[in-house]
């Protein structure tokens, strides 16, 4: 069985079957918006190793990729096939853009906020700019193919739940220097095994109990 890994997780899949539709069964997130035409290019991918073993780029995405895309070895998964058993590692453009998404609300170390979401930004508008640049020379394709198989009810769903299941992804675990922050200002692990939130807030020992006075003694005759 040939072996796919799609954003780092292993995907079952067999020879023949588009990239797309074994990402989908596998709820690996891959953008899916057009019925697989290729125009609305939301599943294109990197191929991160084992390009060898997936059909050569077709017409579709000769038309939609740039040669410097190709050269990148950017492929559409709804036209790109699995032809041999060796691995395949890909990363879909979906997974990329949440990665710098995720960098900006969760800055690694040695970064800053402004730096990543200034690479976000310039990847989303290289991306959506790239597409939009196109659109014109291929105006003729795109409308046949949009009349000949319109977006579907369940198109529509499925993108939908490619939103869903993105937005559920994008909370990032929380990093180690962030633990260690919140260690250090007191709320975290004490480094002896227990919390010294709990230790701090640990209920006071009682007090001891008052002595009672003695009874006075009572008055001589």
């Amino acid at each position: 069985m040939p072996e796919l890994m799609i954003n780092d997780t292993p995907v079952h899949t067999q020879i023949g079957e588009l990239v797309l539709d074994a990402a989908r069964r596998e709820g690996v997130h891959i953008g899916f918006v057009c019925g697989g035409n290729g125009l609305c290019q939301t599943c294109e991918c990197r191929i991160l190793s084992g390009e060898e073993h997936l059909s050569p780029p077709n017409d579709v995405e000769k038309i939609w990729l740039t040669e410097a895309q190709l050269e990148e070895k950017r492929r559409l998964g709804c036209q790109a096939s699995v032809r041999g058993p060796g691995p395949v590692e890909i990363e879909t453009r979906a997974e990329e853009l949440r990665q710098k998404a995720i960098a900006v609300f969760s800055s690694p170390p040695g970064t800053t906020v402004g730096e990543n979401l200034g690479q976000f930004i310039n990847t989303f508008i290289h991306i959506n700019m790239e597409h939009v640049r196109r659109f014109p020379f291929n105006m003729f394709y795109s409308v046949t193919k949009t009349f000949s198989t319109p977006i579907t009810v369940d198109d529509a769903r499925r993108m939908l739940e490619d939103v869903r299941r993105m937005s559920s992804n994008m909370q990032p675990e929380q990093s180690i220097h962030e633990r260690l922050e919140v260690s250090s200002d007191g709320h975290g692990s004490d480094g002896h095994g227990g919390s010294s939130a709990s230790t701090s807030s640990a209920a006071p020992a009682p007090k001891p109990a008052a002595i009672a006075a003695p009874a006075p003694e009572p008055a001589k005759p």
